[in-house]
């Protein structure tokens, strides 16, 4: 990272600070709250660990990006652990302090426009997703210490059972596996048992992200028998899962009461009856659904169920292949959803080629044809296609856009609801 130059007041005084960690750590409820991004880094440079820890449980931003601090996520990292330090105490707390608004840690290299706007100091921007790292003479070792680090500093012992107890949201995202084959993994002595087992853990967890974590193939199930309650929230994102795991998956009992359901680059083509299923157990309660797997008649057979959702307020179809035949049907079916104000779809398969090249004037054509339904139906809610925006009064305003058949993983202009 690169500093601008501070002020020489503000260097003397951080500095001055600092060399007294307790007159630091006492001054801190009466510091402004625009200097202590400053001081956590100074404290973070001098490897004032005390400090750091304090800073945490002080806070101010209801977001803390360590991403760019942090070089590794091992439990010996100093940073790190100070920091979880600071959190584990904030929890044992039955009322958090005042100024304390911290929600979020964020570990991934999406922190430099924070630092920088606070403190001037600029950190080095990666474009690829932060993973863990670990060495060693073959990738299964790598494996195996990257979920035993999950397991001791994340689930365990590092951030103490009491904090555990009260997580409410988990965002999962550990591709150092991707590629390795489950087969390989078996009877190696990994610790995917072991950090199954650590959801018992997780009394009040309401919210489950998992994304790129297809090292759970084989394993969901075991997962999903450890959690203790209904979630509100479940998120399953670019995992390779087995049509196994996907059936355990929608007769799990902890998924019938959901707010938010997002499955994407999930196998679905095989499971319909059970996915209609399970939109109608949550019928009653899902407000935002996102799903990428879908053809013509995996969609067309949740349409009873989708029609049911009263709830519903977005639904994410981006990255499926659809025809233009079965986006009306889904049109027609959903419009008696009152809350239903934001959709987004793919591009119609009719838009392409049969090469797979977009068809400009196809494409407008059917931009067209589908803001005449809007109108028909009496639509007063958006329409959004991949590169696409429709709006439902006449005359449509529309937008340049390239009509775009992407995959579950691609990017796309719109908001991802998902």
């Amino acid at each position: 990272m690169s500093y601008n130059k501070p002020s020489s007041l503000l260097e003397l005084a951080i500095q001055s600070l600092l060399r007294d960690e307790n007159l630091t750590i006492s001054s801190l409820r009466s510091l402004p709250a625009e200097l202590l991004p400053r001081l956590f880094l100074d404290a973070y440079a001098h490897r004032c660990w005390k400090t750091l820890k304090a800073l945490v449980q002080s806070w101010p931003f209801d977001r803390l990006p360590l991403g760019p601090l942090v070089q590794d996520l091992f439990p010996e990292n100093e940073t790190l652990k100070a920091v979880l330090d600071g959190i584990d105490v904030l929890l044992q707390q039955k009322v958090l302090p005042s100024r304390c608004k911290l929600r979020v840690l964020d570990l991934q290299f999406t922190g430099q426009k924070f630092w920088s706007a606070w403190t001037g100091v600029h950190f080095p921007v990666f474009s690829q997703r932060r993973h863990l790292e670990a060495v060693g003479p073959s990738r299964n070792e790598k494996a195996r210490c990257c979920l035993e680090v999950c397991v001791d500093l994340f689930l365990s012992g590092e951030c103490g059972n009491k904090m555990m107890n009260n997580l409410r949201r988990l965002c999962l995202d550990i591709n150092i596996l991707d590629g390795i084959p489950s087969k390989q993994l078996e009877n190696q002595d990994h610790p995917i048992t072991e950090f199954t087992s650590e959801f018992l853990q997780l009394l009040h967890l309401q919210e489950l992200y998992l994304e790129s974590a297809s090292f759970l193939q084989g394993y969901l199930d075991q997962l999903l028998r450890n959690l203790h309650n209904q979630l509100e929230v479940f998120s399953v994102t670019n995992c390779t899962l087995t049509e196994e795991d996907v059936n355990h998956l929608f007769q799990s009992p902890h998924i019938y009461h959901l707010k938010d359901l997002c499955l994407r680059g999930v196998p679905l083509t095989s499971v319909s009856e059970l996915l209609r299923a399970l939109l109608e157990i949550n019928a009653a309660t899902l407000q935002d659904l996102g799903l990428c797997g879908l053809q013509d008649p995996q969609l067309e057979a949740l349409l009873p169920a989708l029609s049911s959702c009263s709830q519903l307020s977005s639904l994410s179809l981006h990255g499926n292949h659809l025809s233009m035949d079965t986006l009306e049907k889904l049109l027609c079916c959903t419009s008696g959803l009152q809350h239903l104000s934001l959709q987004l779809f793919p591009a119609p398969l009719e838009t392409f080629s049969r090469h797979g090249v977009p068809q400009s004037g196809t494409f407008d054509l059917l931009c067209t044809q589908i803001s005449k339904i809007l109108q028909d139906l009496g639509y007063s809610r958006s329409i959004m296609n991949e590169g696409y925006n429709f709006t439902p009064s006449p005359p449509p305003e529309f937008y340049n856009s390239v009509p775009f058949n992407g995959n579950c993983s691609d990017s796309h202009n719109a908001t991802d609801l998902g």
